[in-house]
């Protein structure tokens, strides 16, 4: 274990499996105090799992639900997140996100890619924002973000997964030139 994270406090969405699963795991063992593990709806498994993690590395594991496409529960997540005094958050991975059903532009549904770009591009923009305010203020903090390839070299048959990364990766380095300024990393 290093003490690259040790004793920090993290958001990490799309913790109930692949990256963002991995994620919680990773910095639980690399000592993060208290880990806000953000996921769509409130499940059984995922509390109990959860729990086992913070068993096993000894740390605060504290699930929040919202849903990543309905900006309403997201800001209420937020300030779930906010108002825990005792754990305030310094780093932000976003790793919730969805793929789109492979088919050619011709046949793209344009609904289906709404909601592609509400979860992958809207909803880590709007919480972002919403958790930057307290980064902003301490001066200080970490924003990860889970990008890809297809944003800068395309994806075979889908133009809408690829064009959201494409934004992600644009937003991404605007975020980063902006809180630079304060000395909070963005990155993608």
């Amino acid at each position: 274990m290093s003490d690259l994270l040790k004793g920090h406090c993290a958001v990490i969405t799309g913790a109930r499996r692949g990256i963002g699963r991995a994620t919680v795991e990773v910095f639980a063992r690399e000592g993060v105090r208290v880990i806000y593990a953000c996921a769509r709806r409130e499940e059984e498994a995922l509390s109990a799992d959860m729990h086992s993690v913070a068993e096993k590395y000894g740390v605060d594991v504290r699930p929040v639900y919202f849903d990543v496409s309905d900006e309403a529960a997201i800001v209420r997540g937020g300030r779930e997140i906010r108002s825990q005094k005792d754990a305030v958050p310094d780093i932000l991975v976003n790793c919730a996100g969805i793929l789109s059903r492979p088919c050619r532009f011709s046949m793209m549904s344009i609904s289906e890619a709404k909601h592609l770009f509400d979860v992958d591009f809207w909803g880590q923009v709007i919480l972002t924002q919403h958790l930057s305010k307290i980064f902003h203020r301490q001066r200080r903090g970490s924003i990860i973000f889970v990008t890809s390839i297809a944003g800068i070299d395309g994806f075979f048959a889908s133009l809408d997964y690829v064009a959201c990364k494409a934004a992600l990766n644009a937003a991404v380095m605007q975020m980063a030139r902006e809180l630079g300024e304060v000395h909070v990393r963005v990155n993608g």
